[in-house]
């Protein structure tokens, strides 16, 4: 234990002396007269306006012969106060057009309509049980709309500024259906919650702390959703710096990226060093349930868990010759504390955390693993002119389990021999016990659900994993000229057992980079103008292995769930 707090003072010390670093080559990189830049043009055109006004003022004086001591007429004051509001109003144009130069707003509106197909069984919760019959289930024509505000914003040739706000809302659903005090007809009339939410907002800080070496920090809520290959199926440019498979969640940090085009004689040579960081609230209260008995953000919970920290190094570049659009890149995903799942949310389990009496608690480490995933993505623009556009990405996942968290029951509280015992066995172990402490039964029998040792991607605290998945597709451009050029596109992913995603914030509904399983993707594009566009796709998705607990909690467990999904959707973006 104390040589994991050693590590973990020294993995702080690390990161503070790294950032010490950059704000040192930030102070010395840009210069003390950058404020000034920004207006500079606009301050010229200020001036040659007060020059203007200067020039008309003296001609007025020797034309009329005014002197120091004499007063100017009373004409030539209307006059002159005249020219006054007429500099004013320049000077509001002048603005005005300072800020429209800067400021970039664009706006992304879709409506979507899926129908879903799932055919499988439920499964005995945490095993591979089956629960019931086959299940045959339709979804049809669910509509929703997605709302996305982008703004950017130039301040200067060395500050940048960036921001989406989301809205992603399935028609008229209401949260909370209370009837008949419905808010679905008229949430957005009535005060209520915030909807629209901050998916990104971060700035970007060009410095060059040594000649031909630029780098850029940023810091925010980082553009780490809809990477490659997003913008071939969303028909756009580039939107994120990673690719899907690596990593696709909503997340805050700070960003290094340093261009190396000078020293690899290569096009958008980069390379990127990110520190992304999940905080615990001190403060929270979730579905009614006190989850912290500590107030003020400067206290600690003592069942809290700790802040997740996650690193991210990637390298990318364009490649060279007939392979000029064509970028490839490596990036590797490290996690070097995991920390436990908390789980007092759970009707089930909320007693574990909160019972007096000592029968029922938790036995959980201080972390349940460390691993890392490596990915290697090519992505081809128009690949040898062939109008199509084509990707392949593979990647790989290696984690070491530290231990697990263990829902125990103690038998001595209620008089039984032994030792502790995971709570979903105590019945099974103390069965023949149980005429001694009849009124205990139903507690044992129902404490059979308790979910069994929940780790890194297993149930025993003890196995190490490994997994890997791959993602292939490409674009072919019709030749159609009448029908403004479409696209048709195919892609296909596998996922094994043990594969982590990290794509919960992709932009498909079923997160399909996450399966474990096999995913087949059909899409055409047609576009109407610059403007709209629609797509039209089907997407089949055999799920073999479920998420465990959650994410990467817990054991995946074998499952036969059959997932097939037909949308459509339109796209305005103006």
């Amino acid at each position: 234990m104390q040589n994991l707090i050693e590590k973990r003072r020294m993995s702080h010390k690390m990161f503070v002396v790294i950032i010490l670093f950059i704000s040192i080559s930030l102070a010395l990189s840009i210069p003390a007269y950058c404020d000034d830049a920004v207006y500079k043009e606009e301050f010229n055109i200020i001036l040659k306006q007060l020059d203007d006004i200067t020039e008309r003022i003296e001609k007025i004086e020797d034309k009329n012969g005014i002197s120091e001591k004499e007063t100017l007429p009373e004409e030539k004051v209307e006059e002159l106060k005249t020219d006054v509001d007429d500099f004013l109003d320049i000077l509001n144009e002048v603005e005005k057009k300072s800020i429209v130069d800067q400021v970039e707003l664009k706006a992304e509106l879709r409506t979507r309509f899926d129908w879903f197909d799932f055919k499988g069984h439920d499964n005995i919760k945490f095993t591979d049980i089956h629960d019931g019959p086959l299940k045959h289930e339709k979804v049809s024509g669910l509509p929703s709309n997605r709302l996305r505000l982008n703004l950017h914003a130039e301040i200067a040739s060395w500050l940048r500024f960036h921001s989406r706000l989301s809205m992603y809302h399935i028609w008229a659903d209401d949260d909370y259906p209370v009837y008949p005090e419905s808010t679905f007809i008229n949430q957005s009339r009535i005060p209520s919650d915030i909807s629209l939410k901050v998916e990104r907002v971060y700035a970007d800080v060009f410095f060059e702390p040594i000649e031909q070496l630029p780098m850029a920090l940023t810091f925010g809520r980082l553009p780490t959703t809809d990477g490659f290959p997003t913008n071939l199926r969303e028909d756009t440019a580039r939107k994120s710096t990673y690719p899907n498979m690596a990593y696709d969640v909503e997340t805050d940090g700070i960003g290094l990226s340093v261009d190396l085009s000078h020293f690899t004689g290569l096009k958008q040579s980069a390379y990127r060093l990110v520190y992304l960081r999940r905080c615990e609230d001190t403060e929270t209260v979730t579905f009614g349930k006190k989850i912290t008995d500590k107030r003020g953000i400067y206290r600690v919970d003592e069942f809290n868990v700790d802040d997740l920290g996650i690193y991210i190094s990637q390298f990318e570049t364009l490649l060279p010759g007939i392979f000029r659009d064509t970028i490839f890149l490596i990036n590797l995903v490290y996690i070097p504390k995991t920390p436990t799942l908390d789980m007092r949310f759970s009707d089930d389990l909320y007693p574990f955390y909160y019972d007096s009496t000592g029968l029922l608690y938790i036995e959980e480490p201080s972390s349940i693993g460390h691993g890392w995933k490596a990915t290697c993505y090519i992505e081809s623009k128009n690949f040898l002119n062939l109008h199509m556009d084509a990707f392949i990405g593979a990647a790989y996942i290696k984690t070491k389990a530290e231990g697990a968290t263990k829902f125990m029951l103690n038998p001595s509280v209620i008089g039984l021999p032994g030792p502790p015992v995971e709570a979903r066995k105590a019945y099974e172990t103390y069965q023949s016990l149980i005429d001694l402490i009849p009124n205990m039964e139903p507690l044992l029998k129902q404490l059979q659900g308790a979910p069994p040792p929940v780790g890194l991607i297993n149930d025993d605290g003890t196995s190490d994993r490994d997994a890997y998945a791959i993602h292939i597709g490409f674009r072919y451009q019709l030749p159609l000229q009448v029908f403004h050029k479409p696209k048709l596109g195919v892609e296909y992913n596998h996922g094994s057992r043990y594969w982590l995603g990290f794509s919960d914030a992709s932009e498909d509904p079923i997160h399909k980079l996450s399966t474990r399983g096999s995913v087949w993707d059909l899409y055409y594009i047609q576009p109407v103008n610059r403007y709209l566009t629609f797509r039209l796709g089907y997407t089949d998705i055999q799920q073999d292995y479920d998420f465990g607990v959650s994410f990467y909690f817990g054991n995946p467990n074998e499952i036969d769930h059959h997932i097939k999904n037909v949308y459509f959707l339109m796209d305005a973006r103006f």
